[in-house]
């Protein structure tokens, strides 16, 4: 009985540890309580592991300086304990919390302090853990080089140990880094492992992370697909089976969020009465749920319909925060930034990631879905205006080349755009290029001849007209 009684409280501790690296803060919030409730464990140790936890959980529950607080008390009580692991242990977590308080010269002693008192030990995981403070130290204080070369032994040291978590993390802290290491191709196959085992999302969450490994990808831009990570991409079988396909398209091509269950209804069955096609709806949105294998991938809240963010990426998110981006390097006047103007090299990178994405219109091969037809008008009216504007801004940094590119990968992605024709025409006569001016112009009537069986309109006529004079 007396044994039983001392360990209860360890025993405690760590189920509160277990839950804190799962990421169930109530039942380590619980196990806290009632360790702390108990009788007071005589030993160093267990007062040590208390403090070491306690910190933990504030950490994770953004209070960031009682999580130092405690961190410190236990390095202390580990230095009073005199083991070399719990010195260790106790030290990597003070360095944590002094990094999220910002003192990060006194982190930067911490984790040497660790290391010293590693080497006599010889673990790999404080190796391992101590690599990935310092990569993370290097990242805080803007020093990407020095954060690549720490983070590449890092993550080699842990994908040959096997090591699958780090203690007194914040989850998005180590999201960075995964992103970090996936954006510089550092053993990106044990990053992908760390991510599913620990369910990390991207820190902030972002579309732009297409090499995350997302549980799905979703393309709705040219062709659609449906990647997954975990298994065979989806292709359309049974006739069941497509309509939860179209049911996936329909949610995604609106935007991926807070899309109003009537409006899908309508666009889905839009010649019944509307009590069936709600439960035309229900029953193929349950049949949509076990096509992906996870009733909360697609969220059903007040009437809306919404694809879960940490779950998806979708190409159409990634097109919008590209835009974006792309507008905001392009701001008047001059286009600045806090470091000065924006270079053509940034202006030009962050085009040609827009027309990467934009692989060809909504659901390009899906004519036979009539709701499609007025957001692929809208998106694509959006993107021959964001094309005007890049050819202008291309080429008031560098001349007719770069803008050039740019229309004829846009007549590559929609040959049919007489406003490309015209624009890329336009361009030419600019620069005192005739020849090229006219190429274009027959270019554009044969394929409207061709396609269409029509003429250029007047307007491109008219700048026909312009190259004779």
């Amino acid at each position: 009985r007396a044994g039983v009684s001392l360990w209860r409280s360890t025993l405690m501790l760590y189920g509160a540890g277990a839950s804190l690296a799962a990421g169930d803060r109530d039942t380590s919030a619980e196990l806290l309580r009632r360790a702390a409730a108990s009788e007071a464990d005589p030993r160093r140790f267990g007062a040590c592991m208390q403090q070491y936890f306690l910190g933990w959980d504030a950490l994770l529950r953004g209070d960031r300086w009682r999580a130092h607080e405690h961190a410190r008390e236990a390095t202390q009580l580990a230095e009073q304990l005199g083991a070399p692991f719990f010195q260790a242990l106790a030290g990597l977590a003070l360095a944590q919390a002094q990094m999220a308080i910002g003192e990060l010269k006194a982190a930067q002693e911490q984790i040497a302090r660790v290391q010293r008192i590693g080497q006599p030990i010889r673990s790999r995981l404080f190796d391992f853990l101590s690599l990935l403070a310092l990569a993370q130290l290097a990242r805080e204080q803007g020093d990407d080089d020095a954060a690549e070369i720490k983070l590449r032994e890092a993550l080699a040291l842990g994908r040959e140990r096997g090591f699958s978590f780090a203690m007194f993390w914040l989850p998005e802290q180590l999201a960075r880094l995964c992103a970090f290491a996936l954006e510089r191709k550092i053993e990106t196959a044990y990053v992908a492992s760390l991510v599913r085992s620990r369910n990390l999302t991207p820190d902030p969450p972002s579309c732009r992370l297409e090499i995350w490994p997302w549980m799905w990808k979703i393309r709705v831009l040219g062709h659609f697909s449906l990647e997954s990570t975990s298994r065979d991409d989806v292709a359309p079988g049974a006739r069941t089976q497509s309509r939860a396909l179209e049911l996936l398209k329909a949610i995604a091509c609106l935007n991926g969020q807070q899309v109003p269950l009537v409006r899908i209804a309508d666009a889905m069955w839009p010649r019944i009465d509307s009590d069936y096609a709600q439960r035309s709806l229900t029953t193929t949105l349950h049949r949509l749920r076990k096509l992906l294998g996870d009733d909360s991938a697609i969220t059903l809240q007040s009437g809306m319909l919404s694809l879960d963010a940490s779950r998806f990426w979708l190409d159409l998110w990634a097109l919008d925060e590209a835009l974006g981006q792309w507008r905001a390097l392009n701001q008047p006047p001059a286009a600045t930034t806090s470091h000065g103007a924006v270079t053509h090299e940034a202006l030009l990178r962050a085009t040609d990631r827009v027309m990467r994405l934009y692989r060809g219109p909504l659901l390009q091969q899906d004519l036979d879905l009539a709701w499609v037809a007025a957001p692929r008008q809208q998106l694509h009216a959006r993107v021959i205006h964001f094309i005007g504007s890049a050819v202008q801004a291309l080429e008031r940094g560098a001349g007719p080349e770069d803008a050039t590119r740019l229309l004829h990968h846009g007549l590559e992605i929609d040959p049919l755009s007489e406003s490309l024709y015209r624009q890329l025409m336009s361009l030419h006569l600019r620069h005192g290029q005739k020849t090229e001016a006219l190429d274009v112009y027959q270019r554009c009537r044969e394929t409207l001849r061709l396609s269409l069986q029509a003429e250029p309109p007047p307007q491109t006529q008219q700048l026909l007209r312009s190259i004779d004079a």
